[in-house]
């Protein structure tokens, strides 16, 4: 697939098919993340691929705190769809990043993350495969850091990639205008 027309045509997926995606397809994406720019090669990308029963214990703790959150009782629609969100993906992946030794490098770091994850993000569209990052209070909670045996300190969670083959294609949102975001000083 021509770059532009991949870059133009990715979407964020939010909803996957009840299909598998080749694990090697995967590992070839991650391994992609590791050519993003990287400041200073401090290659911070921390990756943690979860098991079935990984991922339940992720939709309970995602569970217990919208729970928390609401006001209400979640309905069983709303139960189920917290739980497809987590579990019907061909794979769930924990983002981490690790600690830089200033401020500095810790945005460095986590631009290199988010540059590796366009990185995956692209692989697999081209592949035909959908993905999505996101984040929230259970990418963060302690619980998640204990059961995968991270250490807070060395290594910052900063969200979850889902993968799976789309169930839908999401409309393409309005983007800005290049006129919009351009100083161009070349202009006068």
């Amino acid at each position: 697939m021509e770059i532009k027309k991949l870059l133009l045509e990715r979407r964020t997926i939010h909803q996957y098919k009840d299909e598998k995606v080749d694990p090697q397809i995967i590992r070839e994406a991650l391994t992609t993340s590791l050519y993003a720019p990287n400041h200073k090669h401090t290659q911070p990308w921390r990756y943690y691929w979860l098991n079935l029963r990984q991922r339940e214990k992720v939709t309970d703790l995602a569970l217990e705190l919208k729970r928390q959150k609401s006001e209400k009782k979640l309905s069983a629609v709303q139960e189920e769809a917290l739980k497809n969100k987590f579990l019907s993906p061909s794979a769930l992946i924990v983002l981490g990043c690790a600690r830089g030794q200033s401020e500095i490098e810790e945005r460095e770091n986590y631009a290199s993350i988010a540059c590796g994850v366009q990185n995956i993000h692209l692989y697999l569209w081209s592949k035909g495969v959908g993905s999505k990052w996101s984040s929230g209070a259970v990418t963060r909670h302690e619980s998640v850091y204990s059961w995968l045996g991270i250490d807070r300190d060395q290594v910052e969670l900063v969200g979850f990639l889902w993968i799976g083959v789309p169930a839908c294609m999401p409309r393409t949102p309005e983007k800005a205008k290049l006129e919009d975001c351009l100083v161009d000083f070349n202009e006068s």
